[in-house]
């Protein structure tokens, strides 16, 4: 098969995951950014230019490199393999969590203190040694036009590349008052396997600390803490190893300047 029609299949298939469609044959065209078909051209070629959009729904309305056929094999082969199960926040969880909500209004989307939180509630129900991380989630655009379209997707995946991975939605916007349910449906099946550890976030006021560490201690020094404290972490916490060297050759660039 083209390499070229390989990928606009594995492009169409996610985003149509993304968004739960399962059948791109009831989504009219539409030249707006914000239409199905424009995400997917963006998406493959990195643009909106209309000659791309139109090419893209026209391989798809005649089936050209059983482009249609394809896509439609692989959402029907999800859909006949999907498990659903579901993930309940209480209004006051669902306050707690509002709080990890980042990006514009335009793109915004939970950031990773959300991961935390479904991880506990899916460990509970599932009872596994899986560790989820966010592939891609996105709320309902303010001011959109589509009434049936959800309020929040996402996508989820066990940190072990071989395991789990499934879409997540929350049908409508919640009322103030009301608990708020996740529908999570599997794209791949979870398997057994052992504790997993999980890698350390490092972000913002942890960033600086460590660089100015790095400074005043020296890089050496700092690696040195870094691994102390990795082994004293009886689960082993791994740390990013090339983000950590990243911040030693700032450290080091730092160092060299403060000497001149």
């Amino acid at each position: 098969m083209n390499e070229n029609i390989k990928y606009l299949i594995k492009t169409t298939v996610d985003i149509c995951q993304e968004n739960g469609i399962d059948d791109l044959s009831d989504i009219a065209f539409s030249e707006k950014q914000e239409s199905v078909w424009s995400i997917i051209c963006f998406r493959h070629f990195k643009n909106y230019d209309i000659k791309n959009l139109t090419n893209i729904y026209s391989w798809w309305d005649c089936n050209y490199l059983d482009y249609a056929v394809n896509v439609k094999k692989e959402l029907s082969n999800d859909k006949n393999n999907e498990i659903s199960f579901q993930i309940v926040l209480s209004n006051e969880e669902w306050r707690k969590v509002l709080p990890t909500i980042s990006g514009l209004r335009s793109r915004r989307r939970f950031n990773r203190n959300f991961d935390k939180i479904i991880n506990e509630k899916f460990v509970k129900i599932k009872e596994t040694n899986c560790i989820l991380k966010s592939k891609y989630n996105s709320f309902k655009k303010n001011g959109s036009q589509k009434k049936d379209s959800n309020f929040w997707t996402g996508k989820y995946e066990c940190i072990n590349v071989d395991c789990c991975l499934f879409k997540a939605l929350i049908c409508k916007e919640p009322l103030s008052f009301e608990d708020v349910s996740i529908n999570f449906t599997f794209i791949r099946n979870k398997i057994e396997h052992g504790p997993l550890a999980n890698k350390q976030d490092i972000r913002g006021a942890e960033k600086k600390l460590i660089a100015l560490t790095s400074i005043t201690d020296g890089s050496d020094v700092l690696r040195s803490k870094m691994l102390l404290e990795k082994n004293q972490n009886v689960k082993g916490i791994k740390i990013h190893i090339l983000y950590c060297n990243a911040l030693l050759v700032v450290a080091f660039f730092f160092n060299t300047i403060t000497l001149k």
